[in-house]
C-alpha cells in the first residue's frame, strides 16, 4: 500500500494506517514511520548523510503525519532554547546524581549481588 492511495483506501495516508510502521512508498524513500521517527532529531540537527537526509526529507513531503509530529519537535525545541537557563542548587544536584547509584544498589539486593 503507498501513500498515494490515500485515505479513502485504507492506505497509509489515511488517519487509521498512519503509525502502523508500513513502507510509504517508492516515492517517499521507502522509510517507514518509525524509522523516520528515530531520526527526527538527527535531521533537525542536520547530523544525517545527506542520502538519509533526502530520504527523510522525501518521507515528511508526503506524511502529514511525521511532518506534523517534525514541527511538533521543532517548536518544542525552539520553545525550549528560549527559556532562561538556571544553574540547580548544589545540594539538589548531589540528590539527583545519588539516585542512579541508589536504584543499583536496590536492585542488586543487600547481598551486592
Amino acid at each position: 500500500m503507498t501513500y498515494a492511495e490515500g485515505p479513502s483506501s485504507g492506505g497509509v495516508g489515511s488517519s487509521h494506517s498512519q503509525r502502523t510502521g508500513r513502507v510509504v512508498g517508492v516515492g517517499t524513500a521507502d522509510l517507514r514511520h518509525d524509522e523516520v521517527h528515530d531520526q527526527l532529531s538527527e535531521y533537525l540537527e542536520g547530523t544525517l548523510d545527506e542520502a538519509q537526509a533526502a530520504r527523510v526529507s522525501g518521507h515528511l513531503r508526503d506524511c502529514a503525519v511525521c511532518a506534523a509530529d517534525f514541527r511538533t519537535l521543532k517548536d518544542t525545541i525552539n520553545i525550549l532554547r528560549g527559556l532562561p537557563s538556571h544553574t540547580a542548587p548544589d545540594a539538589l544536584r548531589q540528590r539527583l546524581l545519588a539516585i542512579p547509584d541508589a536504584e543499583r544498589a536496590a536492585q542488586q539486593g543487600p547481598n551486592g549481588g
